[in-house]
């Protein structure tokens, strides 16, 4: 609705329409940064790691989250053998 109204009487809306009408307002949840370090995904687990420091999110928050993760995969890994 935003890109039709900015878009006016145009009968196309552009790439440039696109970035000028929306903006990155979302936080971004500290699970996302883990889902991409989880699925080795480097540019999304930078983008996220980055998003959270500007949030003011403390590094050792980051680092427990990590420490979550990494006690969920031992556990699976004991399950599993």
């Amino acid at each position: 609705e935003k890109l039709i109204a900015y878009s006016g009487k145009n009968q196309n809306i552009s790439i440039t329409d696109v970035k000028k009408v929306i903006v990155r307002d979302k936080k971004d949840p500290i699970f996302n940064l883990t889902n991409a370090f989880m699925a080795k995904d480097v540019k999304h687990a930078l983008f996220y790691l980055h998003s959270l420091f500007h949030e003011g999110f403390h590094p050792l928050q980051i680092l427990k989250s990590f420490e979550n993760q990494i006690r969920k995969l031992i556990l699976v890994k004991c399950f599993t053998q």
